[in-house]
């Protein structure tokens, strides 16, 4: 079996990105598997396989998969704009992937029902790689981490540090990755900002830290999330989203901390607040917790079924 596999930004091995970054681990397994991945438009291909949208027409191939992240939910945001460019690649395709059953249930709100196969995938992560990584280093027993960007208050950075100095975790440090420079007034000595890291730093953090908080309202499915459990780091995180999905089947903490949402169009920079005692209780109650079942984001075994969905779609 030949798939095409050609990112927004161009090749899959030079992307940085989170969509990328996954499918640079999951290449190698769908090659381990005996599947000739290319990233020539030109060549003939059993299967063109893009992501969220066409950012081409497909062209030279037997059948046509996308993989659908989250649909576009925004007010403050053109997002019927933005999902009708998902919908119409959608309709043409032989096949969808959906992330999370979450993410399915937005896409079949937002987008469209497929009436064509379909699947869920969970992302997964290179646990060989994490493994090979070493530790960071700290100066507390205790080490928890979050990742966050300043545009994006869905993330509620603010509330995962009240949270955590309201759980005063004796001889502990929270660790933030990423740009957060309106939140750099909260740092002390156990609230360190890392900035902008590489994966391999960040890797190692992930190695070192007891849990990761992601309190991210409408997350899809983050590979963030995926790449901590792969590392061996338990994970906290709230109920409205498709991460609940994988943490649950890991072993982590999924907090009920959000109202059930309608699917209806949301101001995603107004968030729900977060009950910031409950979640200082999980970033206490986490340390009795056992280290994650690795298994459910394991990249083979997540390659596996990326491999069985191509083949039911050219049957």
């Amino acid at each position: 079996m030949k798939v095409r596999i050609l990112l927004k930004h161009g090749k899959w091995i030079t992307s940085h990105t989170g969509k990328g970054l996954f499918i640079t681990s999951l290449v190698p397994r769908l090659e381990n598997l005996g599947i000739k991945i290319t990233d020539d438009i030109n060549e003939g291909v059993d299967i063109d396989f893009q992501i969220s949208r066409w950012h081409y027409t497909p062209t030279n191939c037997r059948k046509t998969i996308i993989r659908l992240g989250p649909a576009h939910v925004d007010t403050e945001k053109n997002h019927k704009w933005l999902n009708e460019r998902k919908t119409k690649s959608a309709r043409k395709a032989d096949g969808i992937i959906y992330q999370s059953e979450f993410g399915k249930k937005m896409c079949d709100r937002h987008l469209l029902k497929p009436k064509r196969k379909w699947t869920i995938i969970n992302n997964g992560a290179d646990i060989e790689y994490y493994d090979s990584l070493s530790k960071a280093t700290s100066p507390y027993k205790h080490n928890y981490i979050v990742s966050s960007q300043d545009w994006l208050k869905q993330k509620r950075l603010k509330d995962v540090i009240k949270s955590f100095k309201i759980a005063d975790v004796p001889d502990s440090c929270l660790w933030i990755a990423g740009y957060a420079d309106k939140y750099h007034k909260y740092a002390r000595d156990n609230i360190v900002f890392l900035g902008m890291i590489d994966k391999a730093t960040l890797g190692s953090y992930y190695r070192l830290c007891d849990a990761q908080v992601h309190m991210v309202w409408l997350d899809c499915m983050p590979n963030a999330v995926c790449e901590a459990l792969a590392a061996g780091c338990r994970v906290i995180c709230n109920n409205t989203c498709g991460t609940a999905e994988i943490v649950a089947r890991a072993g982590g903490i999924v907090l009920s901390t959000d109202p059930v949402w309608n699917l209806e169009p949301v101001n995603i920079n107004k968030p729900p607040k977060v009950d910031r005692p409950f979640l200082a209780r999980a970033i206490r109650g986490v340390l009795d917790f056992p280290p994650p079942n690795r298994d459910c984001v394991d990249i083979r075994k997540i390659a596996v079924k990326y491999a069985e969905f191509f083949e039911e779609v050219l049957k």
